[in-house]
């Protein structure tokens, strides 16, 4: 049976066609969407004997010698030079020169050479500026720069790593002209950014509640949270479609409410609002709020879902001083999904951040509420407004980090405190740590299948998250413990390739092996490029196996008429059902509903399940 759904669900997820029928099944059967998707991260139970593991320098050598092979590269290349920073030592120098006899590694460009590559594991700001007036490719280490958006990211800085990034440069040609081309396309944009004069508000005692919302039942419940919990409530303002006006009208509150039609905002707008996604639909009302004559100086703006869990002072949106509070969850980026018009809006927000010149460059759609300067805001949205109206972009990030960037002086970055954002640990990686939670981002699955009930306490609710996300903390820091010992050991894959006639996929920095303790998940960090031959997007998704048994699949966003794209995967490696032993994982691309591999894929890792 498990069998069964878990093809089900493979069929229902990743095929465009049965994606709409899959959203009916999910709602009339809204138990077996987590059920599915339990057995599709997890896997179905193993039955393998245990075996006990030791990790000591004879083991590892055994997985290093296996795994390596005969592993070689085209080093035979044409003359040509390559900049090695200097945070690298001359051994390393002498080592590569080693191995590409053609090739000159300098320490510094002092000749104006033309160079071939640049690479630097640790770039420092005015290095990047000097690399990108050059034109030339770079692979850095350390991601901390705007700048390094179109430079190939190496996560460990490993031999392996250097020199199969090299050899796949040199022998595909093609990839070197459109990597290449995108560096050339990431210049340093000339716009200067100026920081802007305001003062700061004499805050008044209560603050309008803005809301959009189409769910009544969200809309209601979240209310009551916040007339039990917040003292600082003037009243409600809610914007809504015109068929939910009437049904709106029955909220209950010991505040007054104002509904507001929203064909009665959007102006021009109306005609192409049906047509859009979900992310640009949310932009467009939020950006029409700006407009509104009943609307304050300084409001709180929010979603139907945004419920608090305990008494919250005005405090938590604007401090003693009256500074703005800002909260983020994610740093743009390092976020790396591609997938839903959410993430959609994230990328492009990214993209045009970068292509503005904004140094803030963190993600604010934290799921909670936040407060809003309507000056600011209406700045923020004059500027962005063009660009919404052709890419859908994610108004939160927009609005702060353009604040941010002109008015830092007003505002305090502080990390989210919202519950169940994600919903669930395997969704993505949070960068940040939450020292404190105030809100919950209500999802209904969560009720329904009874992961939380509504009699749960605050207290309860916090222990039931951090149960469920402890596995990935202690994934995490495990990972972290091994990682210094895989790049010592040079035990990290530099490219793995995946070719045919009209893709050519390549998945880079991946490491020889994982420990995890039993029941854990560990978020595998996946950069890839991917060449197309292709007009059409094409249709692919990365797989993987483990000893051979279908495992996990993640479609890869693609694009049309794109030569090359890159992106990053976060991709869960899982011990669940697993016993202590070594599991083979091994990865693949269907395409096209085929497998690159046709029989087994000869690019694999080792699961370590440990007690230890």
């Amino acid at each position: 049976m498990k069998n069964f759904l878990l093809a089900l669900f493979f069929k229902l997820t990743y095929n465009n066609e049965l994606r709409k029928i899959s959203l009916k099944v999910f709602k009339y059967f809204p138990k077996l969407k987590p059920l599915l998707m339990h057995l599709r991260d997890n896997g179905l139970p193993q039955k393998k004997p245990a075996q006990k593991i030791t990790l000591d320098a004879s083991f590892l050598q055994e997985i290093k010698q296996e795994l390596q092979g005969d592993k070689t590269f085209n080093t035979n290349t044409q003359k040509a030079n390559i900049v090695l920073a200097d945070t690298h030592s001359q051994s390393k120098k002498v080592k590569l020169s080693k191995i590409f006899k053609n090739i000159d590694f300098l320490f510094t460009n002092e000749k104006n050479q033309k160079i071939f590559l640049v690479i630097d594991l640790n770039p420092s700001k005015e290095a990047l500026q000097s690399y990108l007036s050059q034109k030339n490719i770079l692979i850095t280490y350390k991601n901390s720069s705007p700048y390094c958006e179109h430079f190939d990211y190496l996560q460990y800085g490993s031999d392996n790593e250097i020199i199969q990034i090299i050899s796949l440069y040199y022998n595909n040609p093609t990839l070197y002209k459109a990597k290449l081309k995108k560096i050339k396309q990431s210049q340093i944009p000339s716009q200067i950014l100026k920081e802007k004069t305001l003062v700061l508000q004499k805050n008044s005692k209560k603050l309008q509640f803005v809301f959009i919302s189409i769910y009544f039942e969200n809309l209601q419940a979240t209310i009551q949270t916040i007339d039990k919990y917040c003292d600082f409530v003037k009243e409600y303002i809610i914007v809504t479609s015109p068929k939910n006006i009437d049904i709106f009208q029955n909220l209950k509150t010991k505040h007054s409410f104002t509904i507001i039609d929203e064909t009665s905002i959007l102006d021009k707008e109306i005609k192409n609002f049906a047509s859009k996604d979900h992310q640009s639909k949310n932009f467009l009302l939020r950006a029409s709020l700006a407009n509104l004559e009943i609307l304050e100086e300084e409001f709180i703006m929010l979603d139907d879902d945004n419920q608090m869990l305990k008494p919250i002072s005005k405090e938590k949106f604007i401090s003693k001083e009256g500074k703005y509070k800002a909260y983020y969850f994610h740093d743009l980026l390092k976020y790396h999904h591609n997938i839903t018009p959410y993430d959609k809006g994230q990328q492009n927000t990214k993209e045009i951040l970068l292509a503005k010149n904004y140094k803030q460059l963190l993600s604010y759609s934290s799921h909670c509420p936040q407060i809003i300067n309507k000056s600011i805001y209406k700045e923020a949205i004059q500027e962005f407004y063009e660009i919404s109206l052709v890419k859908a972009l994610d108004e939160w990030s927009i609005y702060f980090n353009y604040a941010l960037t002109h008015y830092p002086h007003l505002f305090i970055k502080q990390v989210f405190q919202t519950l169940n954002w994600p919903a669930s640990p395997y969704q993505f990686t949070l960068p940040f740590t939450q020292d404190e939670i105030s809100f919950e981002n209500y999802y209904k699955e969560l009720y329904e299948t009874k992961f939380f009930t509504p009699s749960n306490t605050y207290e309860e609710k916090l222990a039931i998250k951090k149960r469920l996300q402890e596995p990935f903390t202690l994934s995490k820091e495990l990972f972290n413990k091994n990682k210094q010992k895989l790049i010592d050991s040079n035990m990290i894959h530099g490219v793995f390739s995946f070719i045919n006639k009209e893709i050519s996929f390549y998945l880079l920095s991946i490491p020889y092996y994982i420990v995890l303790k039993k029941d854990c998940t560990l978020s595998l960090i996946l950069p890839y490029k991917l060449q197309s031959h292709l007009s059409k997007a094409p249709d692919i998704s990365l797989v993987i196996f483990q000893d051979k048994n279908y495992k996990t699949l993640r479609k890869i966003p693609t694009k049309e008429n794109t030569p090359l794209e890159e992106n990053t995967l976060e991709f869960p490696i899982s011990s669940k059902n697993l016993q202590e032993g070594i599991y083979d994982i091994s990865f693949n691309i269907l395409y096209n509903k085929s497998y690159i591999y046709k029989n087994t894929s000869p690019h694999k890792i080792k699961l370590i399940v440990s007690k230890d």
